[in-house]
């Protein structure tokens, strides 16, 4: 059968795994758009590694970024960010950023993603949630069984500096984590005495992570106000350590997210992160952190930017990208 849409989404299965989770993901997006039958729009579920004809791509985004030569599906995926993202004709699907809270992974209707559309940092995407109501935030508390606290800024004593994942990642920026951590040390110190605590990314593959550790070890050698949480050494629960903390501080990383949940200051260092509307301020706020913040709207727009695997493959979230799209 031949469609002659306005719009045809090409899927883009092999910029992910050929199995599992994710690549059910993908036919759910497929199967989302045919279904609805929209008269301007169709996809198709493409397999290898041919850019086929059609106006939008989508793929996958959990590292964009080529360390080496040789990956077949990362290099294919940056050959799709060149050519569809400056065009803004680009969708792609990002971790949930209270994966935290998540109890079942790869669950059809309690596991979330984000899809973003036209670029994927969240201060140029689109979420289409400009104007958010609460109810798909209500659906997403109640599956993750999240309880939203009021603020407290006295319980709780250390700062947790939660990082990012060395400096490769896409949003990196170029800026190694350890270096950004050590600098935040620096930062904090003009201004608070409270014990601080760093935080490493979970994954240890990249090729700075031995180094990292080593240069953050040697960093707090002799100094009983810092410790070190790395994956191959001390390395507690991240939810539990935030509960426990005064504040929370991330560069653009989403491991901070629950402290807007817990009710704890967080302080974001770059305007790309998601979590960046709910910046208590500069580093020198510290002791004094803004929050005068608009916590509901957020978390409306955030549970707006969310969908399950369910929601995409019964078309939830293509009605709210068509009625977004032609506003």
């Amino acid at each position: 059968m031949v469609h002659t849409h306005k719009n045809t989404i090409n899927v883009y299965a092999s910029t992910t795994s050929g199995s599992g989770f994710k690549h059910d993901l993908m036919r759910a997006f497929v199967k989302g758009v045919t279904s609805l039958r929209h008269p301007d729009w169709w996809a198709n579920l493409v397999e290898g590694y041919e850019v086929k004809d059609g106006t939008h791509a989508f793929c996958f985004n959990y590292q964009r970024i080529i360390e080496k030569t040789g990956r077949t599906a990362l290099e294919f995926r940056r050959k799709l960010i060149d050519q569809f993202e400056p065009q803004k004709k680009i969708f792609y699907f990002d971790s949930n950023v209270l994966v935290s809270y998540e109890k079942t992974k790869h669950h059809v209707n309690d596991s979330f993603v984000r899809i973003a559309y036209g670029n994927v940092y969240p201060d140029k995407t689109n979420y289409f949630n400009g104007n958010p109501k609460p109810d798909r935030w209500n659906v997403m508390k109640e599956r993750l069984g999240i309880k939203v606290k009021d603020y407290d800024v006295k319980s709780g004593d250390k700062i947790y500096i939660c990082c990012n994942r060395g400096s490769g990642g896409y949003s990196a920026f170029g800026k190694n984590a350890a270096d950004w951590s050590m600098e935040t040390v620096e930062c904090l110190r003009q201004f608070t005495k409270r014990p601080i605590a760093i935080r490493l990314h979970s994954g240890q593959g990249y090729p700075t992570f031995t180094d990292d550790v080593a240069r953050l070890y040697e960093f707090v050698k002799g100094k009983t106000d810092i410790t070190i949480h790395s994956p191959n050494g001390d390395y507690p629960n991240l939810l539990e350590e935030i509960k426990n903390s005064y504040a929370v501080v991330n560069y653009t990383s989403t491991s901070g997210s629950p402290a807007i949940l817990e009710g704890k200051p967080l302080f974001v260092t770059h305007k790309s992160s998601y979590l960046a509307p709910m910046n208590a301020g500069h580093l020198s706020d510290i002791e004094k952190p803004n929050l005068d913040l608009d916590r509901d709207r957020f978390l409306w727009g955030l549970g707006e930017s969310h969908w399950t695997l369910h929601d995409i493959e019964t078309s939830e979230y293509f009605k709210k990208f068509v009625e977004g799209v032609n506003e």
